[in-house]
């Protein structure tokens, strides 16, 4: 990383997944990408292209830094990593090859320390390339990834046909959504946000039964993982759950999460209980 860097504190979600990584250094905790592309590709301006997206973004020149006071991001001005170019093509099973390859990268664990971000352009056959990044999920989520890709796209089509590229779809800078959130938690929104959820909350009941669940492969201590079990409904089952969701005037998503509630109270036989899921927490 070059010299010149701007410190900016973690975000609140950056914190706990900081935490998460300091208790638990073997966590798998990389967001991973591989793109297929089914042409030729001009290795010399797609990493021309990538250079582009990374200048619009900060997530991929941050390092971390720990101090007395606390972890901090450091975001250079340039990025420091390499883009390693790859080619299989000359070798028999060189698509298999490849993708071993990014399997391999795929499932390494999570480190904060440079190089944060892997990015890799695979040549497997004369008309099919992959295009392989990760990053620390402490700096990157899935819909990020995706953004990410739809620019590095379109900066890289604008480059082999010779036009100016077009700004509209220019990524917001990474400070931005740091400055917003510290933003936000000195704001009289925040205190207002904390009082009504903390008033909410107040005396809510904990689930005090455990549930039967039995694992095929037991989670191994301290490494995280997760639990997942795939149950295939016959399609008159999914025309019913979509009918009675649009009869009720609610979102599968939603008449999903009521089942959940039921099938807990059924379990445990509490009528009075709080179901956490994850979301995005977007404005969409």
């Amino acid at each position: 990383m070059n010299s010149t860097s701007i410190a900016f504190p973690l975000t609140t979600a950056q914190m706990g997944l900081w935490l998460t990584q300091q208790l638990q250094p073997h966590a798998h905790l990389n967001i991973a990408e591989a793109l297929e592309i089914e042409c030729a590709v001009d290795s010399e301006l797609f990493l021309e292209a990538f250079r582009q997206t990374v200048r619009e973004t900060g997530a991929l020149r941050v390092r971390f830094a720990n101090s007395s006071d606390g972890p901090s991001q450091l975001i250079g001005e340039t990025y420091n990593g390499l883009v390693t170019v790859l080619d299989f093509s000359d070798r028999d099973g060189g698509r298999d090859a490849a993708w071993d390859w990014v399997r391999e990268r795929a499932s390494a664990v999570t480190v904060l320390r440079d190089p944060l971000c892997v990015a890799a352009l695979l040549k497997a056959a004369p008309n099919y390339f992959i295009f392989y990044h990760s990053v620390p999920h402490i700096l990157a989520d899935g819909y990020s990834g995706m953004l990410f890709a739809e620019r590095l796209s379109e900066i890289y089509t604008a480059l082999v046909e010779g036009r100016e590229l077009s700004q509209d779809n220019a990524l917001v800078p990474y400070e931005s959504v740091i400055e917003a959130e510290v933003s936000y938690r000195q704001s009289n929104r925040f205190e207002r946000d904390k009082q009504y959820w903390m008033e909410r909350l107040e005396g809510v009941p904990k689930l005090t039964t455990s549930l039967p669940f039995q694992l095929e492969q037991p989670l191994t201590p301290g490494v995280g993982g997760r639990l997942r079990q795939h149950v295939f409904l016959e399609p008159h089952t999914c025309a019913a759950l979509r009918f009675f969701a649009k009869a009720e005037g609610v979102t599968l998503p939603q008449l999903f999460v009521g089942l959940v509630a039921m099938f807990l109270h059924r379990m445990t036989n509490q009528d009075d209980f709080v179901v956490g899921f994850p979301v995005t927490g977007r404005v969409s």
